[in-house]
């Protein structure tokens, strides 16, 4: 059931900077903060937290300031305010801090704490911007994940006419497979398949085969080799794309699954080949940022036209701060040369949004647009993948996938370099 906000509704937001929250990134925690650093925290308006078991100061701003009526969204000058703020702490050497909400309103309690998240998300973004570590308060974990497969694959036709694209093998694993071997590496617990017509192949792939394993059994086969294909009961669920309208749509159809959890996406037509995988390599930025995460790619910038490219900000080793997303920019107007390569994690919050969001390029709703209009409203980062990417998509890189695993197997490797080679003698 939805409730609509009182307007009488005043949540209040905790910025406290704790010393103890240096333990946080496993650094040595300071004793207490020095009088330059208390004086600076008394000319911002901080307070010493009251019952706080560390040398805490927090600093309270109802709603009516940072807020415009019951939106989740900062008012311009709170964001300047609050970038200013993160740049002062840090210059006098506070540099972290957690942000915390709580709701004095009696609207239900479940939309109430929606409101609150969605609110302490829009305070950290300014903070991160200026430079601040942040703690997000009960950082929940990515259990859940969205494979969109329910496209058509015409550019495989006709081999894709009765078989799904997902299904096409890179050696001896079809591409859906190894995108879940990757969230299962991840630590991904629950998998949500968007499919459409024609594509039962999938939940085929990924239930028992019990004809085939009872024949395999019975001839004395070693049947391990069919373990990544089973999902255990509840750990897979299916959900129809009744017509195809575009990515945003189909993660949108997913909604009452996801639930109020942050999810991580796969487009399994990108072959992420790493160790750790990609999505492995995003949670474990995840848990030192919280707040949205894509992955991104560097390529030369003659071929940016061809992707979604980042507007990048604020970079500390793979992990940079994301301002804005510019979809197959030209060359000359390109912001970057990182592209966004089919890996997300992303709040609920991205699910409210799709579901009145307008149709945008190729008259599809398109995640994107839906990304961009919560940058600057949460934390959104992009995590430069340290591994491969094979764009499975399109034909070359589909051989060019399968070429690269083949040349990775000891059983098969010798002969495919020398039959590469042979054709291009």
């Amino acid at each position: 059931m939805t409730h609509a906000a009182p307007r009488h509704l005043r949540t209040l937001f905790a910025l406290a900077v704790a010393a103890l929250l240096a333990a946080c990134q496993s650094m040595p925690a300071p004793k207490g903060f020095n009088a330059a650093q208390v004086a600076v925290l008394k000319e911002e308006g901080f307070i010493p937290a009251p019952a706080a078991t560390d040398d805490s100061w927090q600093l309270t701003m109802a709603d009516r300031l940072l807020f415009a009526t019951n939106e989740s969204a900062i008012q311009p000058e709170q964001t300047e305010r609050l970038g200013t703020l993160a740049r002062r702490l840090i210059a006098v050497g506070i540099p972290s801090a957690r942000v915390e909400g709580h709701t004095d309103s009696t609207g239900a309690p479940d939309y109430n704490q929606k409101l609150s998240e969605a609110r302490a998300q829009a305070v950290a973004a300014p903070l991160i911007a200026g430079g601040m570590q942040f703690a997000p308060p009960a950082m929940k974990p990515i259990r859940k994940a969205v494979f969109p497969v329910a496209g058509l694959g015409t550019r495989f036709l006709p081999a894709t006419k009765a078989i799904p694209k997902e299904m096409l093998p890179v050696v001896v694993r079809p591409l859906i497979q190894y995108a879940v071997d990757e969230a299962r590496e991840a630590g991904i617990e629950q998998m949500i398949f968007v499919t459409g017509r024609g594509k039962s192949a999938i939940e085929d792939h990924f239930d028992i085969a019990f004809e085939l394993e009872r024949t395999m059994s019975e001839r004395g086969k070693d049947l391990s080799v069919l373990e990544p294909t089973r999902l255990g009961p509840g750990n897979c669920a299916y959900v129809r794309q009744q017509e195809p309208m575009g990515l945003g749509h189909a993660i949108w159809c997913a909604r009452d699954i996801v639930g109020d959890e942050p999810f991580a996406i796969f487009l399994p037509d990108e072959f992420m080949h790493g160790s750790p995988g990609c999505m492995k390599q995003m949670v474990d930025a995840y848990h030192k940022v919280g707040g949205n995460l894509i992955s991104v790619l560097e390529v030369p910038h003659e071929q940016v036209s061809s992707y979604g490219v980042i507007a990048p900000g604020r970079a500390e080793g793979a992990l940079t701060e994301v301002r804005g997303l510019v979809e197959k920019p030209a060359i000359d107007d390109a912001p970057s040369n990182l592209i966004i390569s089919g890996r997300y994690i992303l709040q609920p919050d991205v699910m409210r949004v799709l579901e009145s969001q307008e149709k945008g390029a190729g008259g599809e709703i398109q995640l994107t647009d839906a990304m961009a209009t919560m940058i600057g409203r949460q934390p959104f980062h992009a995590v430069t993948f340290d591994g491969a990417r094979y764009d499975c998509g399109s034909k070359a890189g589909y051989i060019q996938a399968n070429l690269a695993i083949a040349l990775e197997r000891p059983d098969m490797a010798a002969d495919v370099r020398a039959f590469a080679l042979d054709l291009l003698k």
